[in-house]
């Protein structure tokens, strides 16, 4: 049998290896016909991209192996990476696709529950001080991350109502202060005024 037709026979045996994702057999047939003419430039070029791809499949498989060790730890950002580094080494690999797809899932659902806790941590602090506009800045941040979070819900809607009742002290008590000054200066026409206006609007306060 001629040279020509060993190699052709060779390289057809590789391309139906490599139809059939056998790549280890294509690279043992393209290295034997390599081996009998070693002089044919493109077939030496094609054996080598060939071996470096394989060199990728293998470095994506062992990559692969640890990103799901790592998911196991719950070590999220470093199975994140490996896996990254896995479908940068064979952007074809579908299970590296996927595993990247679930791990930004559960790192941005982490990331999230952490900005709650921090959030909450945060919201508790401020109220034991009274600082209720600050709080309720926070909550209603986080209100728009988990609307449904029971706790969220709760913190707003107390905070909420402390904020109303203490404008509405802090307006009767104005109310009031102005009034007052208005008797000393002996004008009673605007303390009458003044005392009439608050009744109106706060009705059930003693204290007008």
């Amino acid at each position: 049998r001629s040279t020509r037709g060993r190699v052709e026979a060779l390289v057809h045996k590789a391309d139906k290896a490599i139809a059939e994702r056998n790549y280890a057999e294509a690279i043992q047939a393209l290295g034997s016909a390599v081996q009998i003419n070693p002089k044919d430039a493109a077939l030496r070029q094609r054996l080598a991209d060939l071996q470096e791809a394989q060199e990728q499949r293998e470095k994506a498989a062992r990559l692969l192996v640890q990103a799901q060790s790592e998911l196991e730890s719950q070590k999220f950002t470093s199975a994140f990476q490996s896996a990254r580094e896995a479908l940068n080494a064979e952007p074809e690999n579908t299970d590296a696709k996927r595993l990247v797809n679930r791990l930004e899932t559960l790192i941005a659902e982490r990331d999230a529950q952490k900005r709650l806790k921090d959030g909450l941590t945060k919201v508790r602090g401020l109220l034991v001080v009274e600082a209720l506009d600050e709080a309720i800045t926070v909550l209603e941040d986080l209100a728009k991350q988990a609307p449904e979070h029971p706790q969220v819900r709760e913190l707003l809607a107390r905070s909420q109502s402390q904020r109303e009742a203490r404008d509405r002290r802090r307006r009767v008590n104005t109310g009031l202060d102005t009034a007052r000054d208005s008797i000393r200066s002996g004008d009673f026409g605007s303390a009458i005024s003044t005392l009439e206006s608050l009744t109106r609007e706060f009705p059930d306060e003693s204290s007008v």
